[in-house]
């Protein structure tokens, strides 16, 4: 009667390992750092769609110096960006040209910026 008693609690014990072996299942939490983006970077990303939001072609951008050339309608609109000491951005928008084809392409560009910046 002890050898099905030792014999009955080892089945036992190797059934439980088994079933807690299957019905567990380990996890690791994963976490990726995702850089944000830079003032400066959002705000040239957000330079570039308001040209494209507003149908101006963009004809020359050099990110070095912050400065977005485009045209649309013999329009030239220019974007300079520059980046303050304080980290704020400062942004200009110049149009030359025939801006009597388009008088308010200018301040379209400018509020689709805006827009884009979330302001």
């Amino acid at each position: 009667m002890k050898t099905n008693r030792l014999t009955l609690m080892i089945l036992m014990l190797f059934v439980g390992l088994l079933t807690s072996a299957c019905a567990s299942e380990q996890t690791e939490p994963v976490s990726y750092a995702i850089p944000s983006m830079s003032k400066f970077d959002r705000a040239w990303i957000a330079a570039q769609d308001a040209f494209a939001d507003q149908g101006v072609k963009i004809t020359s951008s050099d990110r070095s110096t912050g400065v977005i050339q485009g045209t649309r309608d013999e329009i030239t609109l220019t974007t300079t960006l520059n980046q303050r000491a304080d980290g704020s951005i400062e942004i200009k928008f110049n149009s030359s040209g025939k801006t009597s084809n388009d008088p308010d392409l200018i301040r379209r560009v400018s509020h689709a910026y805006s827009r884009s910046m979330g302001h």
